[in-house]
Order: structure tokens, then sequence, then C-alpha cells
């Protein structure tokens, strides 16, 4: 229970950040299409603790893995809008097209078992449904593949980050060191989600508040700089 409130409120807190980015004047796209995934993930993940039924549980999970991709997306376009209207085409086509890919490779899992294996696993205590990726299977290297493209896109994040970070002003550079740490825990989470078949709430836990920490850095940073 106290899970799902916990969950419970950060959907409030994510509601407001997007209302509240909506009433900006210049507004940040990107940032409401990772505000809007994420709200997804919290959903999912509400419906994945209280659920008891495997099948149910595969079904939400797959759900979870068709809209995961789109949150590097969504923070590649935070990146570029939050200092400037262009968007640097090289790196933003291929992110969407893995984007894409991802999603093609998850959505066949409602119908049968490509890659989306679940099991129970304990953790804390409790019990709870996990990606569970089973190596005697043919389809194991399409799970190996949706991991690699987590790790390709925040490659193409990390770039962006680094190319904008040397043509903003030197006050705002100290933005962008703190955007690539929280990428690197990105990165390490989703490696451990992967390799230990950690639940995915936990790893949705991290990126809420890396998505607040993000808010921060994209609508107050600057006014606070200035």
């Amino acid at each position: 229970m106290g899970l799902i409130i916990t969950f419970g409120i950060f959907i409030a807190i994510v509601l407001f950040a997007v209302v509240y980015s909506l009433r900006e004047k210049h507004k940040n796209q990107g940032f409401i299409i990772t505000s809007l995934v994420l709200l997804i993930l919290d959903v999912c993940c509400i419906l994945l603790i209280r659920c008891d039924t495997m099948k149910a549980a595969r079904n939400i999970l797959v759900t979870y893995y068709v809209f995961y991709g789109w949150l590097f997306f969504g923070a590649l376009l935070t990146i570029f809008l939050t200092h400037s209207k262009k968007i640097y085409y090289p790196l933003f086509i291929p992110l969407a097209a893995v984007c894409m890919i991802q999603s093609a490779f998850t959505i066949p899992n409602y119908f049968s078992n490509t890659f989306v294996v679940i099991a129970k696993k304990i953790v804390f205590g409790r019990v709870y449904w996990v990606l569970d990726i089973n190596y005697d299977s043919k389809f194991w290297l399409i799970a190996r593949l949706y991991r690699d493209c987590c790790y390709l896109n925040g490659v193409f994040v990390f770039i962006a980050m680094v190319y904008i970070m040397l043509h903003v002003p030197k006050v705002f550079r100290p933005k962008y060191y703190m955007l690539m740490i929280l990428q690197g825990t990105i990165f390490m989470f989703i490696v451990l989600t992967f390799a230990l078949s950690w639940p995915v709430w936990l790893h949705t836990l991290i990126m809420n508040a890396i998505c607040y920490l993000t808010f921060y850095y994209v609508f107050l940073y600057s006014d606070l700089k200035l």
C-alpha cells in the first residue's frame, strides 16, 4: 500500500509539472512528452504492484516497455528546446528510429512470448513481478537488443548535452554537468534492472526523482542564475 500511495503522489506531481509547463510562454514539448510517458509508467507500476495473475502482469509489463524507450525521445527534445528552437536532426532522427524499433520489438509480446517473460522475485521482503530473460529461448536476443537500444539512445542524449553545453554561456554549463550525472544514473539503473531482474517500479522511482530535477533545471535554473 505504501508504494501505491507513493506512486499516487508522484502522479500528482507529474501532472502539476505538465500543467505548469503548459502555462509557460515558451513551452518545452520535450518535457511534456517525457512527463506524459512517465505518467503512463507510474500507472503501470501501480497496476503491476496490485496485479495477481501472470497474464495480466505480463500485459502491463509489455505496455511499460512499449512506452519506456520514448523517455529518451522526450529527453533529447527537452535538451534541444531548453536553449534553442533548432533541433539537431543528425541525432534526433536516429533516436526516434531506435524508439520505434523498441516499440516494434515489444508490441508482439501482447500476442506471444517473444522476450517479455516474467517471474516472481522477492525484493525487500515482498514478492513482485519482474522481467525474466529466458536464455534458453530463441528470442532472448531481442531482449538484449532492446536493452542495447536503451544504451544507444542514452548515448545520443549524452552527445546532445555535450554539444549544447559547448554552445551556451559558461554560466549555464553547470546545469549540463548535473544533467549528465542524472543521465549516468539512468544508465546505471537500466543495467541493474536488466542484469539483476529488478522490478520496474524501483527503476521508475528513480526516474520520477530525475524528472523533478530536470523540471528545476529546465524551468527554474536559468531564471535564478540570471
